[in-house]
């Protein structure tokens, strides 16, 4: 994996012991389980009857407002009860189902990374307590006031990052075991000396309890198509742990060979290179995914007026890409996180914007000719350069340079007709937008009378893959809703 080192534009931010324990732990989960990821969309109706109904009542007797959240874990633990073995852990050569729900709620520390507070013995309970129990768990775990047993041994994890407005995101196992601590061997800082989490954490920091060994690095350019990176080393106890299941070999990659109904075609340099470096990122980056859908009606008001003469001038057509791609940058100031690489124990902030645009090479592999200082440029500036660097990749005709240190990299799926798709990150960025076919649907708008129509608009997924360890779903949400916004009302 690639290494980041600090130039003297950047901006170095220490990575917390919270926020490295999070990244550690998300690193290991997709070294250990190998991900899939299935949606369904619900329509809230009858839900909301019934948060309409009570929520005035609800607010004045209880001090918090009635989400959605709690009648989403209901339905959950319910849910559990049929199907039991999404309430269980991998065993060696067996599932352990759990016989309980003890449910667990992941709660942003205010971008610093998370925490999943446990409410115990779920299913049997009744809505009103779970909800009561969820909002004071996350209250008190924003104010560091949980103790060790209030966050350790759930059986299964929602994670609510609608609240920071993502319309889909793929989160990662909350696996059984992180670390196994021995009390006696911290010593409490507390009244009485009672150990507290910092003392816990402390003490995963001296001795490395949580830490995972550097999954190794795919070869430069092998000779043959690299094998699969091997999975993280899980942690070490630091005490013995009888009931833990000794750690299994991965199985080896199988090995292809052709038959005789089969066409061998050879792989091309670039095509070995872009497949080396995608094994080497999803090794390197715990990948998360979050979407928001963006209504392109603002921008087509501005494309269609000005189309005709942008093409007479500049010689080729004004798409949505630029729109997008100046919103991004608008949205990194603001979260500049999204902007940067990750070093040993600190978060490498890039105080400036070097714009990676992946280019399809007629299916041959990628390159991501970069635009340089974007953050300074113009959209108009902006969507001339994006052409010039897709035409000159197509034709094999860009230097060294114009292809390496981007900060932060955009593809564009959109043009073959893609409307979600999942991209790999660009190491050792931490993040990678993919901008997905744009295409005309009904959608709900809000009159000058606060009336509700249904009106025909241009509208689009923004998708974009991040690396968990250098924030959380939150502060993911949260830029995305903010490029949203901006191309959704910005002049």
């Amino acid at each position: 994996a690639p290494t980041a080192s600090a130039g003297e534009r950047d901006t170095v931010v220490p990575l917390s012991k919270i926020r490295r324990l999070t990244g550690d732990h998300m690193v290991m989960s997709k070294a250990t389980s190998p991900h899939a990821f299935s949606v369904v969309e619900v329509d809230f109706a009858n839900v909301d009857v019934v948060r309409t109904k009570v929520k005035n009542d609800w607010k004045a007797t209880h001090g918090f407002s009635l989400t959605y959240l709690p009648f989403i874990a209901r339905a959950v633990i319910d849910g559990l009860s049929e199907f039991p073995h999404l309430n269980a852990s991998v065993g060696e050569n067996d599932l352990i189902v759990h016989n309980f729900v003890d449910l667990g709620i992941a709660v942003d520390l205010d971008y610093d990374g998370l925490l999943a507070p446990v409410v115990r013995d779920a299913e049997t309970k009744r809505l009103a307590a779970i909800a009561s129990e969820i909002s004071d768990l996350a209250d008190r775990a924003r104010s560091r006031k949980l103790s060790p047993d209030e966050i350790s041994g759930g059986t299964f994890t929602l994670t609510n990052n609608g609240s920071a407005g993502s319309v889909l995101t793929m989160p990662i196992i909350n696996q059984p075991q992180v670390a196994i601590i021995s009390t006696d061997a911290i010593s409490g800082s507390g009244p009485g000396g009672r150990i507290t989490r910092d003392d816990v954490l402390d003490h995963i920091d001296a001795t490395g309890a949580n830490r995972q060994e550097p999954a190794p690095a795919a070869p430069a350019a092998p000779a043959a198509p690299a094998a699969p990176a091997a999975p993280a080393a899980t942690p070490s106890p630091a005490v013995p742990a009888p009931a833990a299941a000794p750690a299994r070999t991965a199985a080896p990659a199988p090995t292809a060979s052709a038959g005789e109904r089969d066409t061998v075609v050879p792989l091309s340099k670039i095509r070995r290179l872009t497949g080396d470096h995608m094994v080497m990122s999803k090794a390197t980056s715990p990948h998360a995914f979050s979407v928001v859908e963006v209504d392109f009606a603002n921008v087509d008001v501005v494309r269609t007026k000005v189309k005709n003469d942008w093409k007479a001038t500049h010689g080729f057509s004004l798409t949505y890409l630029p729109f997008i791609a100046r919103a991004i940058i608008d949205g990194l100031s603001e979260f500049p996180h999204l902007n940067a690489s990750v070093g040993d124990n600190d978060l490498i902030v890039h105080n400036f914007v070097d714009l990676g645009i992946a280019v399809d090479l007629d299916y041959d592999g990628l390159l991501a000719p970069v635009v340089r200082d974007a953050e300074t440029k113009r959209l108009a500036a902006i969507a001339s350069e994006i052409s010039d660097l897709a035409d000159r990749a197509r034709s094999r005709k860009l230097s060294p340079d114009e292809i390496s240190g981007g900060t932060f990299t955009i593809t564009n799926n959109g043009s073959a007709g893609s409307v979600l798709t999942m991209p790999i990150i660009n190491q050792p960025q931490v993040a990678i937008i993919s901008t997905d076919a744009i295409v005309r649907k009904p959608v709900v708008t809000t009159g000058p009378d606060g009336g509700e129509a249904i009106a025909i608009h241009p509208v689009g997924n923004i998708a974009m893959s991040w690396d968990h360890r250098a924030f959380d779903g939150a502060y993911a949400a949260r830029f995305l809703a903010r490029v949203k916004e901006i191309l959704e009302t910005k002049d």
